[in-house]
């Protein structure tokens, strides 16, 4: 077994990306931010601090080593986690919305609700009124003179009353908030894509340090390398969880067949983890 599996920061992260603890039931524990911790509430977004600073320590001492293929598994889990649980929340959100909005429809209308109704359709009539009455007021103005005014006071150059307004075009300060939104909206999307792609690349990238540390078939569990041989099986038992967690990663992307390949995958090796576990005993 990897012994980065005894720190408590991992086992912290763990309980994290769980939902067993919130980030500040952590904070009587003796465990800092210079241990990786940031402050707010728990689930994957806190884990992956966590999980980062672990796994850049592991690297320092051996990177192919069982802790580093350890944290580096925790850390694209998280990540993925991360993507699903946000992308959740947001549907959740929208699904309250769209429920807001049927009730909303479905709600009678009052008898106060009907005359605002009857008010507001007058007051209209009468703002309606007295946009013609500028309006052919400000045909008397001398034709081509820019900053002629109508009655209201606002000059025709404002904007107000101009055809384009009129018509429901936007302005260009309108149209830059526009373009904003849809930048901020693409960056988030970009954003989510390379969590994913890092979620699997250190997941995959985990399971080939794992898979070089499994024993031969010909290996014998009673060899004078005892301990050694306890952590070849323990590798041996954590391929099929990373290819089982690549499998879901594809499947939650839309790609079907690479999730039924990274499953297929993981079935030979969770039998042959379970034959030599039977054997041990």
């Amino acid at each position: 077994m990897a012994t980065i599996s005894s720190d408590p920061r991992f086992q912290l992260a763990r309980a994290l990306l769980s939902g067993q603890v919130s980030n500040n039931e952590s904070s009587g524990g003796g465990i800092t931010k210079e241990d990786g911790i940031d402050e707010g509430g728990g689930g994957p977004e806190a884990a992956i601090d966590i999980f980062a600073t672990l796994l850049e320590k592991s690297r320092q001492q051996d990177e192919t080593s069982l802790n580093a293929a350890l944290c580096q598994y925790e850390y694209g889990n998280a990540l993925f986690r991360a993507v699903v649980r946000k992308n959740d929340s947001l549907d959740d959100s929208d699904d309250r919305e769209r429920k807001q909005e049927k009730d909303g429809d479905k709600k009678p209308a009052s008898k106060e609700d009907s005359l605002r109704e009857i008010m507001a359709a007058a007051a209209l009539k009468r703002s309606a009124a007295s946009v013609v009455t500028a309006s052919s007021s400000s045909k008397r103005a001398k034709i081509g003179d820019d900053s002629a005014t109508n009655e209201t006071g606002l000059k025709q150059g404002d904007g107000i009353l101009s055809p384009d307004n009129a018509s429901g075009k936007l302005s260009s300060a309108n149209e830059d908030d526009v373009v904003e939104i849809e930048n901020t909206a693409d960056s988030g999307e970009n954003s989510q894509e390379d969590d994913v792609n890092l979620a699997l690349e250190m997941m995959e990238t985990s399971f080939d340090i794992f898979l070089s540390h499994v024993p031969n078939e010909g290996s014998s569990p009673n060899n004078e390398h005892n301990h050694h041989h306890h952590q070849q099986q323990w590798a041996l038992g954590q391929l099929p969880r990373v290819l089982v967690c690549i499998g879901d990663l594809h499947s939650y992307c839309g790609r079907f067949g690479n999730a039924v390949d990274a499953y297929c995958r993981a079935l030979p090796y969770r039998e042959e983890a379970w034959k030599r576990l039977k054997q041990i005993q």
